[in-house]
């Protein structure tokens, strides 16, 4: 009987200090990562710009490369806000009616470099829990500032517009700390003083790290 009662007793002893470990255990806070509400990173990229009015025939003139590099910073959940600055260069060709009859008698361009502030409100059509990784869309407008141009038609720096605001469109992709965006530039008002119809167009394509 007495070892009975001692092999009865050990099993219970073990028994208990089991539960009293998995209650502790269970009892623990869970120190779960919070939602990522607010970020911040760099971009750079390339774009394509051409003016509302450009074309010979019927046919749109085709815009040259340039570039861009900018920071902004985000903030909220599904839905957010974004504010960024940027250092924009773009380059285009340019037609001015009587030029000449076909695409290959153009030769014109326009190149300027803008400093420019976008302002997004976008919402997150996919995410990860956290919303670290996300498929995005935005619109929003920016005001562009023109630094310098160059050009070789004969139209003087004062004749290109010093300021002017765009809309835009944003379609963009975060996979952890990368991104990627496809933005367009819709411009309201005419860039070159004189010649009407000559709105920016711009697509740019971004790549950049945030964190």
């Amino acid at each position: 009987m007495g070892t009975t009662d001692n092999t009865s007793t050990g099993t219970y002893q073990s028994t208990t200090s089991s539960s009293g470990s998995n209650r502790s255990r269970e009892g623990r806070p869970k120190y779960d990562k919070p939602y990522k509400a607010f970020t911040g990173g760099f971009y750079a990229g390339a774009n394509t710009t051409r003016y509302r009015g450009e074309d010979v025939d019927g046919n749109n003139l085709n815009g040259r490369l340039g570039y861009q590099i900018g920071v902004f910073a985000r903030g909220g959940g599904r839905l957010y806000g974004q504010l960024g600055v940027e250092y924009f260069a773009t380059s285009s060709n340019f037609f001015n009616p009587g030029d000449g009859q076909t695409l290959n008698d153009i030769s014109g361009k326009i190149d300027t470099k803008w400093i420019q502030v976008p302002v997004l409100v976008g919402v997150k059509l996919a995410q990860s829990e956290r919303g670290i990784s996300a498929v995005r869309l935005a619109v929003g407008a920016e005001y562009a500032n023109r630094l310098s141009s160059s050009n070789n038609v004969n139209i003087d720096e004062g004749e290109i517009r010093s300021g002017t605001f765009l809309g835009l469109a944003n379609l963009g992709f975060d996979i952890g700390p990368l991104l990627i965006d496809f933005v367009y530039h819709h411009g309201f008002s005419d860039a070159v003083r004189g010649f009407n119809n000559s709105q920016r167009r711009t697509l740019g394509l971004n790549v950049g790290f945030k964190f």
